[in-house]
């Protein structure tokens, strides 16, 4: 973790001095969004469009535990280049997966059958396959799931300030533990993703109990507690810690 740290720490410098030294994006206007200039070249997972560089990313896999306000203390540590939005959340069908492990708890009952003259271990190995898939068929028809998707889209006005801005949200996703991987070759699906309209052309969806979704998407204002000059625990006004600031 202190390793981590240490890389944040340096990249923070990195983007701070680049930020301050050349006319960088602040933000992305809803308008551009709507209606952005004409793309002018294309790498695997970027694309120039004339007035700015943009980069689009999506988490693939949430920490193991996630509490509030998890979303508000990612957002608080992105500079103003790098936008995170949220697809509209939808319920998901369990009926696919109810069946599935209903047709595997029938298969892992007849095989305990099969077995009544083998050896205990084969016996116990059998028995103890049906309860963990009852009990995980008991756990899924108790819980309700949803899905949605989480993209960041990063803007710079060169691709160098841009591959900058890249890597300091990659060391964030690690010191969150979240992972984080470049949408490749999908330009327009995904400018769409994060577009006004909500259109999400990428789709790829995270999976989560109605808890998670809570820690996940509850908007409550982050301020952490810093040492001061003193050695004091203070307040930190949000933003202060801001790479761009």
């Amino acid at each position: 973790m202190i390793d981590v740290q240490h890389k944040i720490k340096q990249l923070r410098k990195k983007i701070r001095s680049y930020f301050s030294n050349s006319n960088e994006l602040k933000g992305i206007p809803v308008g551009d969004l709507l209606t952005p200039p004409d793309v002018k070249q294309r790498g695997s997972d970027w694309e120039d469009r004339g007035d700015y560089f943009r980069r689009t990313l999506v988490i693939t896999d949430l920490p193991r535990k996630v509490e509030p306000p998890w979303l508000s203390r990612i957002q608080y540590k992105l500079p103003q280049s790098i936008s995170m939005s949220t697809v509209p959340i939808e319920p998901y069908d369990k009926y696919g997966i109810q069946e599935d492990l209903a047709n595997r708890t029938s298969h892992l009952l007849s095989h305990e059958n099969r077995l009544r003259n083998h050896g205990l271990r084969e016996r116990f190995e059998a028995k103890s396959l049906t309860k963990s898939t009852l009990e995980l068929t008991n756990q899924i028809n108790n819980t309700s799931y949803f899905k949605f998707s989480i993209y960041f889209e990063v803007r710079a006005s060169s691709k160098y300030g841009l591959d900058i801005a890249t890597d300091y949200l990659y060391s964030v996703a690690e010191s969150e533990n979240f992972d984080v991987t470049a949408v490749k070759h999908r330009h327009v699906e995904s400018f769409n993703s994060i577009s006004p309209i909500g259109k999400d052309e990428i789709k790829y969806d995270l999976l989560v109990d109605s808890e998670t979704l809570s820690a996940v998407t509850l908007p409550l204002p982050y301020t952490p507690l810093t040492l001061t000059k003193t050695g004091n625990v203070g307040e930190q006004t949000a933003g202060n810690d801001n790479p761009e600031s």
